[in-house]
This record gives structure tokens, sequence and C-alpha cells, in this order.
């Protein structure tokens, strides 16, 4: 029922038939035997059943009991979405224990800690994923999801296993946990019965038999639960969907008419970033389900006047209150409208609003939000004061005294019962989907040893302009500490978004009378620039260009604001400019040479002027400082020398793999694990091996690819663009002495950024390798493009083979094949040197000839994506008209 406690009207939602008693497995069983054969989740191209999850399971269940895991233990899934993390979660529930979903995108310390406090006495780790230390002193058993999964030991059951652990809805079914203002996350006791009472019923946001459900919540999401066990326990079909794809519009609107996804569940801030593209894009869905932060209404407004899902439901509820507690069908919003309404409490929840003095606030009247029923957690594990401030005992409007959890979260109520959100009562934010709390954030920044006192605010609106800001004094006022020396501190402990940029230094924090932070002063001081700039604030409506800035970073600005260093990124870069465009009554022909200006040079003021310097007419060569390409490209080499100096790379031992999470170096890696018996040793852009080796094995996995014999990978956290391809010291040259041959199939790849902003990444990554390579004379292939010889054909060379001279670099006009260029002059420095050298210049790379995987993320495939939605083609010729040589990836991987 929905139920206005005030006045005594109600609403009536879908009656569930669920058992009050049943368990989520238990559940699950009656659809396993109900339709065996029915689709029950797709991941990377495969389909599995009903009757495949029940198999799974079962065998991860019978492992855990065989490990002497007993009802109540707790069981961690360390990993992403995919169909190996739905198994291993029913597998755990299954055999009574309680399952602990721990996301790969937190650091290895933090994921340590949330183990120990969760008292997980074994921890599942899912392929391509590594365990973590134990942080506490009790060990945590590692087990690897494949080895659980081939084991079918014998145990003291019935001898089909036919049914599991009995359980029942009042017990704990998941550990999940939300952030603490001591910076370590409170582990929540979940029971089955707040996923249970959500999942049944007819409601819109339960997906029945048939139903294709868009999975895009990592495992430590508390909507993770509700995504997918509506879904299973409906009879639905889960489609596993990939954080590229999710983030980039026009494959994900791809996806969803490909694979006739008809629900969604997602966060706020994923919606508005799609929608904002894109406003119909879940238009022909039964349902979309956003939570997580405020819906903005004139978005949401967008969708309505666009074409909106048949049900567009914003969804409110706090982990600790049952995922859900509240929800809105949204049918309309106006166009000026300053909220959208969080709705009626829904499936046996209730919503109480309090003043703070506990009474009930009346009709219109804001109050926190207090929520009790059947979804509310049991409390915190092993927290006792905590678990006390925060689920209390208060009496209602009817009277009577109910167990209540204090959200924190303050809402008024309309006279019909409709909550409408008005904001925090304390310092809990949601940062794209994700709750922080920004005592935890200050009190990391205070265990820098440089750091005396920090203050944490949030800056922007939503979505990905979204972010925080800090506020720091030295410790010793002689050595300030440095912002990025503060960012790099936070990044082992904190995801990204959960990282302050700006950092502003201050000589001493404000307090109030009472001696506590002055939060309101340090606002004012955000909102004009830093003092020591020595510029006053350029806003105004006379300057258009400072306003775009300072709506995009969500902070005031001054002509020395650095884009970058106030929070900017690439993407809120490309809005900033193209909103730039519109205001000025540019062209889109110059979108890249504003971009390129900005990256160049990132202050306001020069790009400003920027602005007004543009080329009438499409940027060409002239229109640019270009680089002595000759001079770039010069390398002095010390290449050894004597016949036995150089390795044979059909002998290899150790091969040393760049671009192993690209396309063409996934199909590189596949090959060289089948046709050698080498050690593979990977670079790749990571934090530390276990997050390199998962992205490793989530590129393999999205392109159909197996890595096969483990331990023959070795990865390497590495970061192309800079110096020693970002190893650390002497870990690059210690390869020298064992690596057999290098295959350089990494690059920057971008068609916008000039030549000096790809070139450490592009250049220098190769004069590193080249200074590998010489000593020992090792073999080294190079994987380059046909776009270096474009400009031959503009300096009218109209016939070229492999022995034609590289030329005309100045006419390329393009800063990526400028850096190849560059790269492959310098490679023949080298050949000449005595170094073996092979490179190879395919044109375009298409999808395996048998399996059909491709990289849908180039430009060639935006193009014919954009023609076959128009249903009509530009009047100019393409590559599709020209024999051009395509090239099927498995025949790049076998030409190296």
């Amino acid at each position: 029922m929905h139920t206005n406690t005030h006045t005594g009207e109600s609403r009536q939602s879908p009656v569930s038939d669920t058992p009050r008693s049943a368990s989520l497995p238990g559940l699950l069983a009656r659809q396993m035997v109900r339709a065996p054969d029915a689709p029950a989740v797709q991941d990377g191209g495969r389909t599995y059943s009903y009757e495949d999850l029940d198999d799974w399971s079962r065998s991860i269940s019978q492992a855990l009991l065989s490990r002497a895991v007993r009802p109540g233990d707790a069981v961690a899934v360390l990993g992403t979405r995919s169909w190996e993390a739905t198994v291993a979660t029913v597998g755990i529930l299954r055999a009574g224990a309680v399952c602990v979903p721990v996301d790969a995108q937190y650091p290895s310390a933090q994921a340590a800690e949330m183990l120990s406090d969760a008292g997980a006495r074994l921890a599942i780790a899912l392929p391509g994923h590594e365990p973590v230390a134990a942080a506490g002193d009790e060990p945590v058993g590692w087990e690897e999801f494949d080895a659980l999964v081939r084991t079918r030991p014998t145990v003291d059951h019935d001898p089909d296993f036919p049914s599991l652990t009995e359980r029942s809805a009042e017990n704990c079914a998941y550990v999940l946990f939300t952030s603490g203002t001591t910076g370590r996350p409170k582990p929540v006791l979940f029971p089955h019965r707040a996923v249970t009472r959500l999942a049944e019923g007819g409601a819109p946001w339960c997906p029945g038999s048939g139903k294709r459900v868009l999975q895009t919540f990592g495992l430590s999401f508390d909507g993770s639960l509700f995504e997918m066990w509506a879904t299973l326990l409906g009879g639905g079909c889960l489609v596993v969907a990939g954080r590229d794809v999710l983030l980039d519009t026009e494959a994900l609107g791809s996806l969803l008419r490909a694979e006739r996804i008809t629900h969604a569940f997602m966060t706020t801030s994923l919606f508005h970033h799609s929608v904002r593209t894109k406003a119909g894009i879940f238009g022909a869905l039964d349902m979309v389900l956003v939570g997580g932060e405020a819906m903005d209404p004139g978005l949401v407004a967008a969708v309505c006047a666009t074409g909106r899902p048949r049900h567009l439901i914003n969804g409110y509820g706090p982990t600790e209150g049952g995922i859900m507690v509240s929800a809105y069908d949204v049918g309309h919003v106006a166009p000026d409208a300053s909220s959208v309404p969080i709705g009626w409490q829904v499936a046996a929840s209730s919503c109480h609003l309090l003043r703070a003095d506990g009474s009930p606030a009346g009709p219109g009247e804001e109050g926190e939000i207090c929520i009790g029923g059947a979804g509310l957690a049991l409390g915190y594990l092993n927290r006792p004061e905590e678990t006390a401030r925060a689920f209390v005992t208060l009496p209602t409007s009817t009277g009577e005294s109910e167990r209540l959890y204090r959200s924190g979260d303050l809402a008024r109520r309309g006279g019909d019962g409709l909550l409408e959100f008005r904001g925090r009562v304390d310092r809990q934010v949601k940062v794209r989907g994700f709750r922080v709390e920004l005592d935890a954030v200050e009190a990391l920044l205070r265990t820098h040893p440089g750091v005396a006192d920090a203050a944490v605010l949030v800056r922007g609106n939503d979505g990905i302009g979204k972010g925080l800001s800090a506020f720091v004094t030295s410790a010793d006022p002689t050595r300030p500490v440095r912002p990025e020396q503060l960012r790099a501190h936070l990044a082992s402990r904190l995801p990204t978004h959960a990282i302050p940029a700006p950092i502003h230094p201050l000589e001493r924090m404000p307090f109030t009378g009472n001696g506590k932070t002055d939060y309101a002063e340090l606002r004012t001081r955000a909102a004009v620039p830093d003092q020591g700039s020595g510029q006053p604030p350029a806003e105004g409506p006379g300057d258009p260009v400072a306003e775009i800035w300072a709506e995009v970073l969500g902070t005031p600005v001054s002509d020395s604001t650095d884009f970058f260093a106030e929070g900017g990124n690439s993407l809120l870069a490309a809005q900033a400019v193209t909103r730039t465009i519109a205001a000025l009554g540019l062209t889109a022909e110059h979108f890249a040479p504003l971009l390129q200006r900005l990256l160049a040079a990132p202050a306001l003021a020069a790009y400003r002027a920027a602005t007004g310097t543009l080329p009438s007419g499409p940027s060409g060569p002239d229109d640019r400082t270009q680089p002595d390409y000759e001079a770039e490209a010069g390398i002095e080499l010390n290449v050894g020398a004597g016949p036995d100096a150089s390795p044979q790379p059909t002998r290899a031992r150790h091969i040393l793999l760049t671009g192993a999470t690209g396309f063409v170096g996934a199909f590189l890696l596949e090959r060289l694990l089948r046709d050698t018996d080498a050690t593979i040793h990977c670079p790749v852009r990571a934090a530390d091996d276990a997050q390199a080796m998962r992205r490793i094995h989530a590129t393999m996995k999205r392109f159909g690819l197996r890595l096969g014999e483990p331990g023959r990978v070795r990865p390497l956290p590495a970061e192309l663009g800079r110096p020693g391809l970002g190893m650390p010291p002497g870990v690059l040259g210690g390869l020298a002495d064992d690596v057999d041959l290098i295959v350089h199939s990494a690059a920057h790849v971008n068609f916008l950024y000039p030549y000096q902003q790809l070139r450490e990444a592009n250049v220098e990554a190769v004069r590193s390798l080249l200074d590998l390579a010489a000593g020992r004379r090792i073999p080294l292939h190079y994987v380059s493009t046909t776009a270096v010889l474009s400009g031959s054909g503009a300096g009218g060379v109209r016939y070229v083979d492999e022995s034609t001279p590289l030329s005309h670099p100045e006419l390329i006009s393009m800063g990526y094949p400028e850096t190849k260029w560059v790269a492959e002059r310098m490679l023949g420095h080298a050949a000449e040197a005595g170094l073996p050298v092979t490179i190879h210049r395919p044109y375009e790379i298409t999808g395996h000839s048998r399996t059909g995987a491709w990289n849908t993320s180039t430009a060639i495939c935006a193009v014919f994506d954009a023609i076959a939605h128009m249903g009509s083609a530009p009047a100019v010729p393409l590559p599709l008209d020209l024999c051009l040589p395509w090239t099927p990836s498995p025949t790049r991987s076998s030409a190296s």
C-alpha cells in the first residue's frame, strides 16, 4: 500500500504472491523448474539458460559445502558484472551463506578492508581478477571461480542435491557496504526479504518471462540486487553490458536495438549522460528505472517530449532502507519544474517525515525521511553504536512506535502523499550514482603527512560534470603540498569519482565561532578564483566563453583558470568546445582546431583568444605550428653486433606485447599464446598487477578470446605516455636480458588531438622500446597505419610500395598519423643501424572472419551506424565504394 501517514490517503500497489518466508534461492528454484530452457543471462555473445544457472550454481554450492561453509558464513565475490558473478552469487545463497559482493573498481587496500569487516572466511575470485591480501588478523581463503565450477564433490546431502540449504526471508542474504565517516565503508546486513518484496508482484519494474533486461550496475551497488533478482525471479534474461558500451550513447543505442532490450535499471548519472546526447534513446523500452541521485527535471521533460519508455520510474531508497522504498512513474514533467517527485512508498515500505525533534512533519513541511517496513536492513555488522544511531524506534503519525532508519534525506509530502526530495541533512552526497561521504574523503586527505587540515565540498550539478573540490592547509608552511601529490595519495584508496579536483591550498582553514570548519566561508571562496591567481573573476553576460567554462566546470573562473586543473576532462572539454561553437555562431569545422587550442593552452584567456583567431575555413597544415618531423625522428642507438647477438623470434621464451587491451592487441595475444610457448609480458595502463590483469581478461572476453594456460600472461602496470612506459625505474630495462621479441601494437589513437598531445605516447614510447631492443638486437614488430602515406598522396606521389621512402609529413594534417610517420622514420633509422625491424601498415581492421567480433568504436563503424540509422548516405565516396585493403582481424594477427 502507498499510504499517506498524515491524511490517511493511500494508493494501491501491486500485490505480491511471494511467500513472506521464502528465501531468494528458494524462489529462484521455482523458475528453474518452470522454464529450464529459457534464457537467463547473456554475456559476451553467449546465452545461458536457467538450467545452466541451476547446474553451475549447484556446483558452486556443493564446492562451498565441501569446504565446510556453514549457514550464515560470509563468502565474498570479487569481480565485475558477468555470467560468472551471477552464478557465484546464486551458488553462495544456495549454500545458505551470506554473499559479500566486492566490485573490482575498489582499490586492493579498500577491498581487503571490506573483506575483513564483513568477516569473510572464503572469497571467490571471478575470472580475470586476482585475490587481494587480507587486511585483518583472520586470513581469507581464496578460491578461483573456474576451479569451483569444475569441482562437483560428494557432500552429505541428498544424492541429487535438488534444493538448497534452507534459509528464511528474515535471514541475512548479503553484506553490502556504504560509506562511513572514518573512511572505512560500513557493512550493512541485508535480509532476503529486502529483495523478495521488490522482485515479484507484477509491478512495472518486475520483468516477466521473455523480457530482456540490460544489466548495468556494479556488483557492490545495491541496485545490482534489484536488477538481478527482479529479472531472474520473473523468468527474464539479463543482458550484460560493458562499461565502454554504457558510456558510448551510439553504442548503447545499437545494443538496445540489437538485443531487443525491454527493461533497464541504471544510475541517474548514466541516464542523464545518455539522454543528454539522445533524448529518445530509451523510447522503445517497456521500462527504465532510475535511481541514485536526484533527476534533472529539464532532461526528463525533454525525454517525455521526445519519446519516453512506457514506464519511466524515478526510484528512491538508501541501502539501509532496502534499495527502493518509493517510486514515481513519470508521465509528464513541466519544462520549468524544479524537481522530479520520488513518488509514493512501495512494496511494504513506509516513509515517515520527521522533524529534528522526532515529531511528524505536517503536509507540505520539510522533514527527514525515516524508513520502516519489510525492506529495512538488519543493521551494521559489528557496529552496535552506529546501528543504534541510524536505526531507531520512534512514534509515527499513527501513534504507534516503529523501527525506522534515519536516512539523512529531506523531503516534503504533498496532499496526495507524493514525496518531493529536498536534499541532505548531513554531508553524504551522490557523485555519478555512487554515495560519497565528504567527511571520509577529508579523513583520508588528512592522512597525508604534508596535510594539516582538509575540507571537501561538492562542485557542479550532476552527471559527468559533478565532482568534489577540496581545501587543504600544509603541515609545514614552508613546504606546501602539491595537489598532484594528494590526488596520487587518494588514488590508492578511493575510486576516481571520489577524488577531488581541484584541490586548493590555504594558509589557514576558516572556522566558525564554535570552532568548527566554516564550510559557508569555503563555499564563498570556491565561488571566486584562487587568491594567488592575481586575476579577477571572468564571468558575466558580456563574456559567454567564461560563462560556459564556469557552467561546465561547476566553478567560477578567471583568465588564468586552467581547464584541466579545475577538474576538466576530455568529455567536458568536448562539451565546452561544442557549447562555445553554438554560443559564438561558429561552425562544426571549427571544433577540431578549437579543441586543439584548448589542449595546447588550457587557460581561459588563451582559449578565449583562440576563438577569435580561428581559420575561416577548414583547418589545414598552414593553420598551426608544425614540428620538425625529421628532427623528431632522430635517434642514437648502440645496436649490438655479432651474428649471435639477435634472439630468434621463432624460439622466443619471453615476448613483450603492448596494446593487449586493444582490438588488434587482443588477437595478437591470443595468437602468440596459441603459436608459441613463450611468456607474454603485457604493459597495461593500471594501478597494479591485479587491475592490469582484469583489463586484459575483460578485453579478451569482449572479443570472444581465451587466455588459455594461466600464468603465461604477465601484466605490467604502465602508462604509454610517460618515460620508460610509466613503469617503475628499472622494470623496463630489466626485460632487456629476457625478452626475445617485441610486438608494439599500442598507441594513443585520437583523430582530434595535435601532434604534441600524442607525441609522448606514440613517439617517445617507440624510442623507449628501441633503447630496450638495441643491446641484444631484439626483433621489433611495429603496427603502424597506411595513413602515414597520406602526405605522399597530397604531395603528388601516385605509387608507393614497401621500399618507397616516407615523404611529405607536413601535408598529413592530422596529429595521429604524424606521430606514426615519425615513429616509422625512427624505426627506419634503427633498421639501418642493424636492428631487426618489421613495420605493419594495416588500413581498416574489420571483424573476425568467423565469429564477427569487431571493434565497433572505430570512426568508420560510426559512419556506417549513422548511415543505417538515417537510411541515407553522404553523396561522397566512402571506403566501401573503393577497393581499399580491409583486413579481417585473424589475418592481421597472423601477419605479425
